[in-house]
C-alpha cells in the first residue's frame, strides 16, 4: 500500500476534531460526560438535540464529499449519539428512572418519544431548515 493511499483514507484532522468535539458535547448534554469545571453531570435535552441536528445536517450536506474514514467517523458518532439520546428520552417516560425528576424540574415540558421519529427520512425533514422559521 502506498503512502498516498494511507493519507487518502485518514480523516482530515480538522474534520475529525470537529466531529469529536460535537460528540463530546452531545455526551456532556446527555449527562454521560461530567462537566469539566464542576465534575457534575446534568441533562440538557435541547442542547443535545441541537448537537444531534447539527451532525445530521453535516452528514446530509457532506454526502459524497467525505472519504471512507470521515464517513465512518461521522456515522459512528451519529449512531452513538442517537442511541444515547433515545436512552435519555426513554428515561423521561419511565418515572422510576433516576434522572426523571431532574428533567421535569429543568424542562418546561418533558419531551416524549414523539420527539424522535422512527424513519430517518422523517427526522431529516423535521430537523431541516423548514423547522426553524426565518433561517
Amino acid at each position: 500500500m502506498s503512502d498516498s493511499t494511507i493519507e487518502e483514507e485518514a480523516p482530515d484532522p480538522r474534520f475529525a476534531s470537529f466531529v469529536y468535539f460535537q460528540a463530546q458535547n452531545g455526551g456532556l448534554f446527555l449527562g454521560r460526560i461530567p462537566n469539566p469545571t464542576t465534575g457534575e453531570t446534568s441533562v440538557n435535552i435541547k442542547a443535545a438535540r441541537s448537537v444531534l441536528d447539527s451532525l445530521e445536517m453535516l452528514s446530509d450536506k457532506s454526502k459524497g464529499n467525505l472519504n471512507k474514514a470521515e464517513d465512518k467517523l461521522l456515522s459512528f458518532a451519529l449512531e452513538n449519539l442517537r442511541k444515547l439520546f433515545d436512552e435519555v428520552i426513554t428515561s423521561v417516560e419511565d418515572p422510576s428512572h433516576s434522572c426523571f425528576n431532574f428533567l421535569l424540574a429543568t424542562s418546561p415540558s418533558a419531551p416524549t418519544s414523539s420527539f424522535l421519529f422512527s424513519d430517518p427520512a422523517d427526522r431529516r425533514r423535521k430537523t431541516s431548515r423548514g423547522a426553524w422559521p426565518g433561517l
